[in-house]
């Protein structure tokens, strides 16, 4: 727990230290990372026999929770979107 504590202590800190400079490769880094957390906990899943064999038993609730919060997380990324585009064109 100390060390992700720390990891994040440590962005934020390197995060005041570069402010203002321009890093281009950020975004790119960040969905690449991103990419493969998504891709190890597929793995991770798989690997898992006890999830595997679990998978007929977890039904349709399951399935509406995970399309729900896509669904949400979706829309509220999409409202966010056109807010700060809104805002933009304003000034």
């Amino acid at each position: 727990m100390l060390v992700v504590i720390g990891s994040m202590f440590t962005g934020i800190s390197l995060g005041i230290m570069l402010r203002g400079r321009e890093i281009k490769w950020i975004p790119y880094a960040i969905t690449l990372l991103i990419w493969a957390l998504l891709f190890l906990l597929g793995v991770h899943t798989g690997v898992d026999k006890t999830i595997v064999h679990q998978l007929h038993n977890i039904g349709w609730d399951t399935f509406v929770i995970t399309f729900a919060a896509i669904s949400g997380s979706l829309l509220f990324a999409w409202l966010l979107w056109g807010y700060i585009n809104f805002k933009k064109r304003k000034e």
